[in-house]
C-alpha cells in the first residue's frame, strides 16, 4: 500500500509517522511490517554468508522472487524495464535466444554460468546443426546478459572472461553483373504473381541498396519522381538516420504504378517467404547460389564499388556510419580480380 507522508509528520527518531498524522497506526503498521520483512532478508542473507546488491533485495522485496540469480528471470526483468529504450528487433533478438537457452536448460542461476557450462551448450548448439555464426551470437548473447548483471551487482566477475568465441568471417553472397542481367530477363517473361513480386522487390532493392525493413516501410510519399533526378527519402530502421536515394533508371524501372501517399510502394511479403521464393527464382534463372533478400543489399555495394571504385560514395549510398562496414559489404569479382592482376604483364 502507498502512503503519501507530509514531512512535517515524520518522526525522525523513531522512524514512524506521528499519532495526529492521519491514519497513523495504519501507516505505522505497514511500516514495522515492511521493516520486519526486510530484516528477514538480512538474516538469511548472513546466514548465508552472501552479499545482496541494492538491486537484489529491490527484487526480492518486491516480488517475493525465490531464485534472483537466475538469468531468465533477470533478462525478462529487464526487458520490463528498459525495453522502451530498445529497438523493437534487439527485444525479439533477447526473446528468441532466451527461449533457445531455456530449451536448453530450464533454469539457470548465475553461479552456474562457467566455461564448462559454455562448453556444454556449444556442443548442444553443433548437435543441432547451429552455424558457427549462430552460435557466436549466442555467446555476446550470454555475455551480454552478464556484463548487465555485473554492473548493478548481481555478478562479482565474468565467469567466461577467457572464453574466446571470435566471429566467423563468413561467406557473403553476391550476383554478378552477369547473374543480374540473367534475373531481369526472367522478370521480363512470364512468371507466377507471386514469383513475379518478389522478383521485382528483389530487383528493385539490388539497383538501391535498400534493407529488407527499409523496403517493406517505403511509401509512395517517401518518392520524388517528378523532377529531372528521381530520388527516395525515408529514415533507415536500423539506425534512424535519414537516408536520401538517388534513383537510377534500373530501379524506376521496377517501381510499381504511383500509389496514394500513405500506402506502401510494394506489396512486401514476409521476409521467410520471400527467401523461399528466392529459391525457387534463382533456379529458373540458372543462378546457382543459395539466395536470402539480404543477398541484394550485398550486390548492390559489390557492384558500385566493382564500377566506381569508390568506397566512401557507396559506403554513404547504403547509408553506413563507418567505412569498415561497407568493406565487409563488397566482394570483388574474378575478372576484375584478373585485370588488376594482368597488369603487372606490363613489367
Amino acid at each position: 500500500m502507498n502512503h503519501f507522508i507530509p514531512q512535517k509528520m515524520w518522526n525522525q527518531n523513531k522512524q514512524e509517522v506521528y499519532t495526529t498524522c492521519p491514519n497513523w497506526n495504519t501507516i505505522n503498521a505497514d511500516i514495522a511490517r515492511y521493516r520486519m520483512k526486510a530484516e528477514k532478508l538480512r538474516i538469511a542473507a548472513d546466514e548465508e554468508d552472501e552479499l545482496i546488491s541494492v538491486y537484489e533485495f529491490e527484487q526480492i522485496f518486491r516480488s517475493g522472487a525465490k531464485n534472483i540469480k537466475d538469468i531468465f528471470s533477470f533478462i525478462e526483468d529487464d526487458i520490463r524495464q528498459f525495453g522502451n529504450t530498445y529497438a523493437p528487433d534487439t527485444i525479439k533478438m533477447y526473446e528468441s535466444q532466451a527461449r533457445k537457452l531455456k530449451r536448453f536448460c530450464n533454469t539457470l542461476p548465475f553461479n552456474e554460468i562457467n566455461p564448462f557450462f559454455w562448453k556444454r551448450y556449444d556442443s548442444y548448439m553443433i548437435s543441432l546443426e547451429n552455424n558457427p555464426n549462430t552460435r557466436w551470437k549466442a555467446f555476446r548473447f550470454l555475455k551480454t546478459f552478464i556484463n548487465k548483471a555485473n554492473q548493478i551487482g548481481l555478478m562479482k566477475s565474468d565467469p567466461l572472461k577467457y572464453i574466446k568465441v571470435r566471429k566467423p568471417e563468413g561467406q557473403r553472397m553476391v550476383l554478378t553483373i552477369e547473374e543480374l542481367k540473367s534475373l531481369e530477363t526472367l522478370y521480363a517473361g512470364s512468371l507466377p504473381r507471386n514469383l513475379k513480386a518478389v522478383l521485382q522487390y528483389f530487383l528493385f532493392a539490388c539497383f538501391t541498396g535498400l534493407r529488407y525493413r527499409d523496403l517493406k516501410d517505403l511509401k509512395h510519399s517517401n518518392l520524388f519522381l517528378d523532377t529531372e533526378k528521381p530520388y527516395a527519402i525515408f529514415s533507415q530502421h536500423k539506425t534512424k538516420d535519414s537516408q536520401n536515394i538517388p534513383l537510377n533508371k534500373k530501379a524506376l524501372k521496377y517501381l510499381p504504378l504511383k500509389g496514394m501517399p500513405h500506402e506502401p510502394v510494394f506489396k512486401v511479403y514476409c521476409i521467410q517467404y520471400t527467401d523461399r521464393l528466392l529459391k525457387t527464382i534463382m533456379a529458373l534463372a540458372q543462378v546457382n547460389k543459395s539466395i536470402s533478400f539480404h543477398c541484394s543489399r550485398h550486390t548492390c555495394s559489390s557492384i558500385l564499388h566493382e564500377l566506381s571504385r569508390d568506397f566512401y560514395t557507396t559506403s554513404k549510398l547504403l547509408g553506413h556510419r563507418k567505412l569498415a562496414s561497407t568493406q565487409t559489404y563488397t566482394s570483388v569479382s574474378e575478372s576484375t580480380k584478373r585485370i588488376v592482376i594482368e597488369m603487372m604483364d606490363v613489367f
